[in-house]
């Protein structure tokens, strides 16, 4: 039980949903409401600013880096200051950084300050891209705690920022430390670790071979002062290709990709896989195990009207012998295209009835499952109200 002083300058205190962000009514008992047993409740408590100020986010990358604190004049020993750039297309680093906060907090220690940057994001983006990615129950667990309000930068900001930090592209997603604070941001001397996998061992190699870098050092950083600063820095770019070597080992080998004509095999370590795919003419699908497919897109749209039947839709699609590659992408992208309207608060009813005449029409020939894809679609109309 928290109790509230005067001397807190609070504002206004309120409940609401952890889960939808709402605030809950004040006086409307817990029996009448749309929660259910297990549901969490966000208590909100709003205290007056000692001072008038406005937190938003960065319009640009030049106002980004602005902002960012790369050094600070501080008395005595600073941290070493980096960033740890990447792009919403790296995302088991992006995951990662929510998952083991705690751990690369620790891992970075007292001798090195990384900034993450990322950007705020609307609540309706937010949600479908972290719904995408992560299991349903770290998904729950994320939104809980409010760490699923940003996402990375897409590759152009995030291409913008490196570009700013004299950073280039080929080396996101990466960590960078930059020594400072004299010249331009982009003409500073910097060090630069791509991470080329995302895993505990390979950051606690990382920040581990850093750290012994940095310690010996500390005795002359007490000193202050920028020759201080100029010594840990020469110390860390002098051991920058010995931890790199220390990494390599824990990078899983890539797959190797051979092409002939639109026949593809794919090998994994040198063995060849005991099956080949055939894909006619250009396709942007993507072979993945079924069930992974369906997960993904029931954590996508959980909440949509008729989920449950898309995703029948859509197992049917991917299993039926008679649709041709190509054509099974473009009915998979179909459904995708009906469930991103009806997951909207308020849905567009005739752009996704148009949407499912256009299924119709490209599953009756689809003699294998046509019976059952067009029973599903007659279903998914009469929720529409057609």
């Amino acid at each position: 039980m928290a109790r509230l002083f005067a001397e807190d300058h609070v504002s206004r205190v309120w409940l609401c949903d952890a889960a939808t962000d709402q605030r809950l009514p004040d006086l409307l008992p817990v029996s009448e409401s749309a929660l259910a047993d297990g549901d969490l409740v966000v208590l909100m408590i709003e205290h007056q600013p000692p001072g008038m100020y406005m937190l938003a986010p960065a319009r640009n990358a030049e106002e980004l880096l602005r902002w960012l604190p790369l050094r600070e004049e501080v008395p005595g020993p600073s941290p070493m200051r980096g960033v740890l750039l990447y792009t919403e297309a790296d995302i088991e680093l992006a995951a990662y950084v929510r998952t083991h906060f705690h751990d690369l907090n620790a891992l970075s220690g007292p001798d090195t300050l990384v900034f993450a940057l990322e950007r705020r994001a609307g609540r309706t983006a937010a949600r479908r891209y972290w719904r995408r990615h992560l299991e349903p129950e770290v998904y729950r667990v994320m939104t809980a705690v409010r760490w699923l309000r940003w996402v990375p930068y897409d590759p152009h900001s995030a291409y913008e920022v490196a570009a700013r930090l004299g950073i280039e592209p080929e080396s996101l997603p990466c960590l960078a430390f930059l020594q400072g604070p004299d010249g331009p941001v982009h003409l500073r001397e910097k060090v630069v670790f791509p991470v080329e996998h995302t895993s505990t061992a390979y950051f606690r190699a990382l920040f581990g071979g850093i750290r012994r870098v940095l310690d010996p050092t500390k005795g002359n950083r007490l000193m202050g002062g920028t020759a201080t600063e100029a010594t840990t820095f020469a110390a860390l770019r002098n051991a920058e290709a010995d931890i790199k070597e220390a990494l390599r080992p824990l990078v899983p080998a890539k797959p190797e990709l051979s092409l002939s004509s639109s026949h593809v095999t794919i090998q994994e370590a040198r063995v060849s896989m005991s099956e080949n795919f055939t894909f006619n003419g250009q396709t942007t699908f993507i072979n993945r195990p079924q069930d992974a497919v369906i997960r993904d897109f029931q954590n996508t749209y959980p909440a949509a009207a008729g989920t449950h039947d898309l995703a029948r839709l859509l197992h049917l699609t991917l299993t039926s012998r008679d649709i041709p590659d190509q054509e099974r992408e473009a009915v998979a992208a179909e459904i995708h295209r009906l469930a991103d309207l009806v997951d909207e608060a308020e849905p567009d009813v005739p752009a996704a009835l148009t949407r499912i005449d256009r299924l119709r029409a490209m599953l009756t020939s689809a003699a294998d499952i046509a019976q059952p894809a067009l029973t599903i679609l007659a279903s998914l109309s009469a929720i529409l109200g057609a």
